[in-house]
């Protein structure tokens, strides 16, 4: 009986224990309030981008202009003004460095039924003139006149001694030069009479050449 009583005992103790022990848990819990809520984690943030702010262009005071180019003038012939070519003279205009010359090239035709023509020039040396050209093309042949002549006279005067050169058809008479007087048989096909008057050494002559037809 005593040992029923003393098991009893132990359990009611155990019991009280074991209650007292789940109050004191409850009564610390409950001093210490609610628990304050946690903050939510971020999870995306944004980057931050700095902007640059952009930057003006840098002013300079001593900015150049390109160069303009200039082009010259031309005539309604393509060539450029400044530049004048008369009877195969080339001038010079407005003090450039073109070439100078009043050598003359001369280019005619004759008729071989009525030729009378007469040229004149002037050679000089040292100048820029020291040589003149003379060409002659014998024209008007037909059925009733397919030949004829052509008769050269040279008159040379001044100072110094002219040279002359020929090229042309057979001479028949005569012989070309200053002073001198040839002729020439023509027919239609002929060369054209090439004559130059020219000075190598020091002098001043003024020519005039006639060129007659005849028979």
């Amino acid at each position: 009986m005593r040992n029923s009583n003393a098991r009893i005992i132990s359990v009611r103790l155990a019991a009280f224990v074991l209650l007292a022990s789940s109050l004191a848990c409850n009564i610390s819990a409950s001093s210490q309030g609610p628990s304050a809520p946690q903050p939510e984690a971020v999870t995306n943030i944004a980057p931050l981008i700095e902007t640059q702010p952009a930057e003006a262009p840098a002013e300079s005071s001593n900015v150049e202009s390109a160069p303009t180019k200039e082009t010259s003038p031309s005539n309604d012939n393509g060539s450029t003004e400044g530049e004048i070519s008369e009877g195969g003279s080339s001038l010079g205009v407005g003090g450039g460095d073109l070439p100078v010359t009043d050598d003359i090239d001369i280019r005619t035709n004759v008729s071989i039924k009525n030729g009378d023509e007469t040229f004149e020039g002037n050679i000089s040396f040292p100048g820029n003139n020291t040589s003149d050209d003379i060409t002659i093309k014998p024209v008007d042949f037909d059925s009733s006149k397919s030949s004829g002549k052509l008769t050269f006279t040279l008159i040379c005067s001044g100072r110094g001694k002219a040279k002359v050169s020929y090229k042309g058809g057979a001479v028949r008479s005569g012989a070309p030069g200053c002073g001198e007087t040839w002729t020439i048989d023509v027919v239609n096909g002929s060369p054209d009479s090439h004559i130059n008057i020219r000075l190598d050494a020091s002098g001043n002559v003024d020519w005039t050449l006639s060129v007659v037809s005849g028979e």
